[in-house]
């Protein structure tokens, strides 16, 4: 690298900017070509307040309906991911020498642009680097619009753009906002990855006095999760445990001497190891998530519940000086993922307290229980406190032994990252969350020592298809998994249902959602039409390919594809998403917007007459949907207020949906077995996303005992977790399951206090 500190100038930066757009990387591509350009060039000539995307799509076109800025809105972050793509591509060939690095994150559109050597941002840059102001270039005049939406736009997007507008960026190298001084997360500087980028390496767990880092790993021959110990100053590791089987979730002391972890050994379970080495000792079966007491004398964790959706998860401390075991809050319907409370006499949890008979069941949220087993506390984070809008919040993580903030992992747009919120020293939720971390990818979990020095794990990966050898109408498997097909733009994949297994999978090409479709014998992908398609859906014996498209002044169609070749529209142009054929081909289940909600509502629509009609009992906030093979019932997906439900309603206007799943857990993409008797879905009861079945009642579609897991995917590199909604797919067939699979790769990073 050449001097680089002199080339963070806007002319140095406009000189990289150059480089890049004449690279290889971007040739043809000319819409993400001209993005990246007026980004970069909002940004060094201090205008980037341009660059929130409400802006962006009144530059790019204006005086356009509201569904027209929908469709702006979903091609606007189509080309910025093309553009994201072409630039790691960059990095990783021509520009991997290169002093300027310049990144683009879609759905902020604040370009990364920090110096390689000294990791310098311009962000950061005094005002006197800056230089006057020059109108930033035209976007483009026009460019073919995608599809409405499949995903609905949010009204939170802009804010939380505004949001991170607000403070500042950097890639991988995420500073603290928000706050007073005194909080250590805010003055935290020198940013570093701990593990190589080839290997696996998750779940850190940091010393009190910050000095050792534990954390689970693939680094070793076998392939399998093993635990591993190495300095955070970053010197040779050291493999802790071995054996076939994973090891995960390490908690260390605070004193450094010991660790426990969750283990698959001997039935799975939590475990005990020195750091010294030695045999480890299984603490407890079927344990989850344990955290060692700040005393290093008690080990708290989970067992996940194995009713409807987890409902009965229960809360255990364990004694490692007695060797004995009690459960507390044995009063709630649930209590998992334990955090310990700096003082030790205390544990946070998620959980859901008991109500009378007859009573709905209690929202989740976070509560503090004594470990003497008095009164817990509802914190009130999740039901009661302030909220900023459009944060997904996740689990809690860590509780700093230095105050009472709490980090935990939150999606927001389109990045998943660390945020902290304050509790007051009575328990009760305080302020606002404040964001930790800022790249690009997934951040999660954090925990911190007693000098300010966080850990945490930065995930990245893609997807393909895979296929689990099962006898679908017994819900056992029968085989070893293996790669369907992978496409590394593709965006959704469904594989036909009928023997020849065809595919149709939707991709961003050229900044345009198009539905192709793949004949894996003479290995081809044909696009289903020459306009903007999406959401396509085969019928139940495979002769029939339904998509939607955009029918130019018409609205939205259906593109109803027959295996002989013919073709039809049938105008709907309420449709959002199509979900799954009658048994008979000739009528469609589809999803469609409400007239005052931003939600789907689930409708059906008769390809021959053109009808559509709301179903009784009608939920909203839909995300999928089957119907199943006898016709009799339809087997749905809700997330509404914040809980995701598996249910069962009658196809006919009978009565409302009967849930399937409690709604504790994450559960969707319902799917029937061939012959109607079982339900499949994915859920992540056990805190990893699994495929269960349940039994189906013939006459009342209910459940007729608590659900089973088919399979379960606990492996870190490989598992239908992190994939998300537009990108799942889940079919399935006699003789196997079909479903998207994150492959993934994570690091450790460390961060120290200035």
């Amino acid at each position: 690298m050449t001097d680089s500190v002199r080339e963070l100038t806007p002319d140095g930066i406009r000189d990289q900017l150059r480089r890049i757009l004449d690279s290889d990387a971007f040739k043809g591509a000319t819409r993400s070509a001209k993005l990246l350009q007026y980004c970069v060039e909002a940004a060094v000539s201090g205008e980037a307040s341009a660059l929130v995307e409400h802006r962006l799509m009144d530059a790019w076109l204006a005086n356009q309906s509201l569904d027209e800025d929908r469709k702006k809105l979903d091609l606007l972050r189509a080309v910025a991911r093309r553009a994201d793509h072409r630039l790691r591509r960059y990095y990783r060939t021509d520009g991997a020498d290169d002093p300027i690095f310049i990144g683009l994150t879609p759905g902020i559109y604040v370009p990364i642009i920090r110096d390689r050597l000294t990791g310098r941002r311009w962000s950061d840059a005094e005002e006197g680097d800056a230089a006057p102001f020059t109108p930033v270039p035209p976007l483009p005049a026009r460019e073919s619009s995608p599809p409405a939406p499949r995903r609905t736009v949010l009204p939170w997007a802009v804010a939380a753009a505004c949001l991170i507008l607000g403070t500042g960026l950097g890639y991988w190298n995420p500073l603290g906002f928000g706050g007073g001084v005194s909080d250590p997360l805010t003055a935290l500087t020198n940013f570093r990855r701990l593990t190589p980028p080839e290997t696996m390496s998750i779940d850190p767990a940091i010393t009190g006095d910050g000095r050792l880092v534990v954390y689970s790993s693939d680094r070793g021959a076998s392939g399998f999760m093993h635990l591993w110990m190495q300095p955070a100053a970053g010197t040779m590791p050291v493999q802790l445990t071995h054996g076939e089987f994973d090891d995960r979730q390490p908690s260390v002391s605070a004193q450094g001497d010991l660790v426990a972890y969750r283990s698959e050994q001997d039935g799975g379970g939590v475990f005990v190891i020195s750091v010294s080495g030695g045999r480890p000792r299984k603490v407890a079966s079927g344990g989850r998530g344990p955290r060692i007491s700040p005393d290093g004398k008690s080990v708290a964790y989970w067992v996940p519940g194995r009713t409807d959706g987890g409902g009965d998860s229960k809360l255990f401390v364990a004694n490692l000086e007695t060797n004995s075991i009690r459960q507390l809050r044995g009063d709630f319907l649930s209590a998992q993922l334990p955090v310990w409370a700096p003082d030790g006499r205390h544990l946070l949890f998620v959980g859901r307290p008991r109500h009378g008979s007859g009573e709905s069941p209690a929202a989740p949220d976070w509560w503090v229980t004594p470990v003497d087993g008095s009164a817990p506390v509802n914190t009130g984070v999740l039901t009661e406190g302030p909220r900023l809008m459009g944060l997904e919040y996740g689990p809690p993580w860590h509780w700093q032994r230095d105050g009472n903030a709490v980090l935990f992992e939150a999606v927001l747009g389109e990045t998943s990252n660390l945020w902290a919120i304050e509790l007051s020293s009575s328990f009760k939720v305080r302020g606002l969350p404040r964001r930790i971390t800022k790249g690009v990818g997934r951040e999660s979990q954090p925990s911190t020592s007693e000098n300010g020095r966080i850990v945490f794990a930065g995930l990245t990966g893609g997807e393909r298809i895979w296929s689990l050898p099962l006898e679908a109408n017994t819900g056992r498997t029968a085989g070893v998994m293996r790669v369907v097909a992978a496409s590394p733009d593709a965006v959704e994949y469904f594989p036909a249902p009928a023997s020849g297994g065809r595919m149709a999978y939707v991709s961003p090409r050229n900044g345009s959602l198009r539905v192709f479709l793949r004949d894996p014998g003479r290995n081809s992908d044909t696009p289903v039409a020459d306009t903007t398609t999406w959401s396509p859906v085969f019928s139940r014996d495979g002769s029939t390919l339904a998509c939607l498209r955009e029918a130019g002044g018409k609205g939205i169609a259906v593109e109803v594809l027959a295996a002989s070749g013919a073709r039809r529209d049938v105008p709907c142009n309420s449709c959002l998403r199509l979900f799954s054929f009658s048994p008979d081909g000739n009528i469609l289940l589809y999803g469609a917007r409400g007239a005052d909600t931003g939600q789907m509502y689930l409708r059906t629509l008769n390809l021959s007459s053109g009808e559509s009609r709301a179903l009784a009992g009608e939920a909203e906030g839909i995300t999928n949907a089957d119907w199943s093979p006898d016709g009799r019932f339809i087997a749905l997906a809700s997330f509404n207020r914040g809980v995701h439900r598996v249910m069962v309603m009658s196809a006919g206007r009978g009565e409302g949906p009967v849930p399937i799943t409690d709604g504790f857990s994450f559960s969707g993409y319902p799917r029937w077995s061939p012959d109607g008797k079982l339900l499949y879905f994915l859920s992540d009861e056990d805190m990893f996303r699994c495929l269960y079945a349940a039994r189906i009642n013939p006459a009342t579609g209910g459940n007729t005992g608590p659900g089973w897991v088919v399979h379960h995917f606990h492996q870190a590199q490989r598992s239908p977790y992190g994939v998300s909604a537009d990108e799942q797919s889940l079919v399935i067939r006699p003789e196997a399951a079909y479903l998207t699979m994150k492959e993934a790769r994570g690091g450790v990073w460390v961060g120290d206090p200035r």
